[in-house]
């Protein structure tokens, strides 16, 4: 969605029309399971992109993790236009290392965009990206049956904001984006 030729995670995009919601933000959690559900859910539950945008100043400390408990199906994380990460593998928890995107003290935009489209009764739909998020040259999804998960969009999990204030430090034990391999604490 370009706006005078920005896109939606530009810093200058105007926002002020939109709606404040809080998370998680289930984008169907008001119309699930009031219509019959075929094999790829609800035919008429809104299926596609959802653009969400918080300014926010990062703390003092030493290394930022942004920590998404859930979301349906892509999501694509931007932090002042310039994309930190994305993960296009359904509904599994995932987090992003914004140390090197932000300055502490100083406000940034995170720009979350997720995607729940699919390719049941759609013209168009999405894939997996091969290299680029949106490039779509990848495997078509494969969410299309009522026994996987109800047909939610959004965030549809709780976000949180982790500041570690040492070099040494506990990571998220979250493979996806942040690749943190070795001892597990519990």
């Amino acid at each position: 969605n370009l706006q005078n030729g920005r896109p939606v995670y530009a810093p200058d995009y105007d926002d002020s029309a939109w709606e404040t919601v809080s998370v998680p933000h289930p984008v169907n959690a008001h119309d699930t399971y009031d219509n019959h559900a075929s094999d790829a859910g609800e035919a008429s539950m809104f299926r596609g992109w959802m653009a969400y945008r918080k300014r926010l100043t990062i703390p003092a400390g030493r290394h930022f993790f942004l920590e998404f408990e859930a979301i349906r199906q892509t999501q694509y994380v931007y932090v002042d236009g310039r994309l930190v990460g994305f993960y296009e593998a359904g509904t599994a928890p995932t987090g992003y290392d914004l140390t090197p995107f932000v300055t502490p003290g100083r406000p940034a935009l995170v720009c979350v965009l997720t995607d729940s489209s699919s390719g049941r009764g759609m013209k168009e739909y999405s894939a997996e990206s091969a290299d680029e998020p949106g490039d779509w040259k990848g495997t078509a999804y494969q969410w299309n049956g009522s026994d996987f998960n109800p047909v939610q969009g959004g965030l549809t999990g709780n976000v949180r904001l982790h500041v570690k204030a040492n070099d040494a430090y506990l990571t998220l034990p979250l493979w996806a984006n942040l690749k943190t391999t070795g001892v597990y604490v519990w």
